[in-house]
């Protein structure tokens, strides 16, 4: 709320936060802290955000939240991501569940965007699980040694125009140790894509079935 009152003060148009609380930062220190991940957009129209907490979790628990942006802002479905920073399996199976959960809530028109820190540089397996469910890295041109992505799926009627990294000392102050990502999109027709829907059942014994 304090960044989006600032935010409306500075640009003169509203704002609206959505945020969920993943786990407590600092436990036990006096920089203990809840934290979350959420969706901040320039509009006056509240999200209706939704999240899935991982079911392979690591040190601290995380989960992506998502929501569908305005019309007046696309309508695009928008993922926040922030995986696992401390193993390497954990977190690409955070992003394979990350990335599948998207296409499965956004089929047939896949219109979505997955970003934010995925503690993961290009060529890790993290990164590669986001491009074997057919998204693409709208930041591939940026900084190679970047963990924060932003991806859109091939199939959406969006690309990229422009990336630009903000806040890293050349472009803005440093303000953190994740220098912002700005991609510009635009309308463009995406790849024909089809997306099968497989339903299985079984015996799970003693007369039960899942």
């Amino acid at each position: 709320d304090t960044l989006a009152t600032a935010l409306a003060d500075a640009s003169a148009s509203p704002w609206s936060p959505a945020w969920t609380p993943t786990h407590t930062a600092w436990e036990g220190t006096e920089d203990e802290a809840e934290e979350g991940i959420g969706l901040l957009v320039q509009s006056a129209e509240g999200l209706d955000l939704d999240s899935v907490v991982y079911s392979v979790q690591g040190d601290l628990q995380r989960a992506t939240a998502w929501a569908r942006l305005p019309a007046s802002l696309g309508g695009i479905t928008v993922y926040a991501v922030h995986l696992d920073h401390t193993d390497a399996a954990t977190r690409a199976a955070q992003a394979r569940q990350t990335a599948v959960h998207a296409v499965v809530q956004t089929a047939p028109d896949l219109d979505v965007l997955l970003a934010g820190d995925f503690n993961a540089e290009p060529g890790t397996a993290t990164h590669d699980a986001m491009l074997a469910t057919g998204f693409l890295d709208l930041t591939a041109d940026l900084d190679a040694g970047r963990i924060d992505h932003v991806f859109v799926h091939r199939g959406a009627d969006w690309r990229a125009t422009n990336a630009t990294m903000l806040f890293d000392g050349t472009q803005g102050p440093v303000v953190s140790d994740h220098p912002g990502a700005l991609v510009e999109l635009t309308r463009a027709e995406g790849e024909p894509t089809t997306v099968t829907t497989i339903t299985a059942s079984f015996d799970a014994g003693w007369g039960a079935w899942m």
